[in-house]
């Protein structure tokens, strides 16, 4: 693989199978719940797939990009009804009215374009032909997510179909994701899919210099090293060295300052799976950690280049973050369409692939969903800090003011520690 200007982000590939046709300007008040829901949902999802892939002592890497499964989230979430829309709406933390849906999604919406920095949403729907969708759902869904609607032929055209749905996600994230869903997720059954894609490319503000990487170690959980290729740069960042977390935190923005990449560090008498649960809390801020407990000061960096890769079945993660009805034969989602006998969830799935070096990061995140029959305290350091990542670490990339938090991972970096 050749690198040249940027180095690549190509996650998480998402796809939800989310619901199936079952046979037989903003107000003050809409405001706060946007900015309050932000780090909640994220914390929540973090916790809860780090709880699923640790339950069996393992001990892989984790990405998720909380930002994509919230739309989608979101504009089902705008199709459902009673109980099924109160428990979407309590995990994601906001009420599904335009207004607020407006307020949160129309910043993101609207990306960032420049010679150094990209980041595009987009969402669309791929409907069964002749299968009518209440106009309000169509109407909303563009309002807010700006989304599109075409026309599908699952049942008599399954190939051309997901040809197709391929074809869009490739496109939106610029050939990062080539091919989201296989035939066999296609069926008879198949009635309409919600696409989400984020693509995001971006220069670091301060690139790594590329002349002084060289091969370090790297050590694992169970007391290994494997040899890296470790990057290098020393300037003025954001850096705190917080006690309550037992780790240090450093902020790498990316040209622009619009966009920015969150490393936590666990102190070397703590341990990776501590500092999960601590910033996996629904109570953990990140804006808050970098605006209160950060500071900018000469900071030496060595930072791995490192790839992940992670494949996660979402249902039971998704039904532990209290949205288990929507999967039930009683979902009610009939704001989306009157043809009965109705919708529910089906089958929920997350990709993810990530791969970081000098330049900067080129990222893309795809979720779909599938509608088809169902059966602390500071120490601030005024010396030039040393800030070496050679052990297991968390990682955001998120907004530099508004903290929108479009990846989280954990690298332990038994499999992806790797030269370039």
């Amino acid at each position: 693989m050749q690198w040249t200007t940027f180095s690549r982000i190509y996650g998480p590939l998402q796809l939800l199978c989310l619901l199936s046709i079952v046979g037989g300007g903003m107000s003050e008040q809409g405001e706060q719940a946007a900015v309050a829901h932000k780090h909640a949902f994220a914390n929540n999802l973090y916790k809860a797939v780090a709880e699923e892939h640790r339950k069996d002592g393992q001990t892989k890497n984790l990405i998720m990009s909380p930002l994509s499964l919230e739309i989608v989230l979101s504009a089902a979430g705008m199709g459902a009804r009673g109980r099924t829309q109160e428990q979407i709406s309590a995990a994601i933390g906001l009420p599904f009215d335009l207004e607020t849906m407006r307020g949160r999604y129309a910043p993101i919406l609207s990306g960032l374009e420049s010679d150094a920095i990209k980041l595009r949403v987009a969402t669309h729907m791929f409907v069964q032909e002749k299968f009518d969708l209440k106009q309000n759902f169509v109407n909303g869904s563009r309002e807010v997510f700006m989304c599109g609607v075409g026309e599908v032929d699952y049942i008599a055209k399954p190939e051309e179909a997901l040809s197709t749905i391929n074809g869009w996600v490739n496109e939106k994230t610029e050939g990062l994701i080539k091919e989201l869903l296989t035939s066999d997720d296609i069926t008879l059954d198949t009635r309409l899919v919600l696409a989400n894609a984020i693509y995001f490319k971006g220069k670091w503000a301060q690139p790594f210099e590329k002349e002084r990487t060289r091969k370090d170690k790297f050590n694992l959980l169970d007391g290994t090293q494997v040899d890296v290729d470790m990057m290098y740069v020393e300037k003025r960042f954001r850096y705190g060295y917080i006690q309550d977390l037992k780790a240090e935190v450093l902020e790498l923005p990316y040209e622009g300052d619009k966009l920015s990449m969150v490393i936590l560090l666990p102190f070397a008498d703590s341990s990776i799976f501590e500092l999960e649960s601590k910033v996996s809390s629904p109570d953990f801020d990140l804006s808050e950690l970098l605006a209160n407990h950060t500071y900018k000061q000469e900071v030496t960096v060595y930072l791995p280049k490192f790839k992940l890769e992670l494949k996660t079945d979402l249902e039971e993660v998704l039904a532990k973050m209290g949205m288990a009805h929507m999967f039930t034969d009683n979902a009610d989602f009939s704001g989306i369409t009157d043809v009965p006998p109705g919708l529910k969830v089906g089958k929920v799935v997350q990709k993810a692939f990530i791969e970081v070096s000098e330049e900067g990061t080129e990222a893309a995140a795809s979720t779909v969903m599938m509608m088809m029959k169902p059966a602390s305290e500071i120490i601030y350091q005024r010396a030039p800090k040393i800030f070496i990542v050679d052990h297991p670490f968390i990682f955001y990339l998120a907004g530099s003011v508004d903290c929108n938090i479009v990846f989280i991972a954990t690298c332990v970096g038994q499999v992806g520690m790797h030269s370039m």
